[in-house]
């Protein structure tokens, strides 16, 4: 009797610890709409792609990393589409966010150029190496030129 109700036990709990590992691989909703953002980005669909990527930068679970990376491509998108002021504003909330960010692979010149100049706006010859190149986290003050602070957590950085 004790037996079978052991194996009655160890079968009902099998499928619930299988239900809560796949609820931890599942990414973010930030992180989903941050993916499908980046797949239409990467196709050339950037109506699509501003779409997805700005419900991933406003999504409620969203990590500083996840607004980080949904800003710089929002703001790659707005260049594609034609409108610069908006790709500077956003290139300038990623960089407040994190002075090391890095416009991805996917990246035109033009846009390289345009990320750099922001950075080299905000901090001139002032931004230090990252202090935690290589993993961990850590947090950081930034004044900016015009004299206000900006605090925040360093996502990981991988060299």
């Amino acid at each position: 009797m004790r037996l079978a109700l052991l194996m009655l036990c160890a079968t009902l709990a099998t499928p619930l610890a299988r239900a809560d590992d796949n609820d931890e691989k599942r990414p973010s909703q930030a992180g989903t709409f941050l993916q499908a953002g980046v797949r239409l980005y990467d196709r050339a669909e950037f109506d699509s792609a501003r779409d997805q990527l700005h419900r991933a930068e406003t999504a409620s679970d969203a990590s500083t990393t996840e607004v980080i990376r949904a800003q710089v491509y929002l703001g790659m998108c707005a260049e594609q589409l034609g409108d610069s002021a908006q790709a500077e504003r956003l290139f300038e909330q990623a960089l407040a966010l994190d002075p090391w960010a890095q416009v991805p692979g996917s990246a035109s010149p033009k846009q390289r150029a345009q990320f750099a100049s922001i950075r080299r706006h905000l901090y001139g010859n002032r931004i230090p190496e990252p202090p935690h190149r290589g993993g961990g986290q850590g947090k950081i003050r930034v004044v900016l030129p015009n004299g206000e602070t900006s605090t925040s957590t360093t996502p990981e950085h991988k060299n």
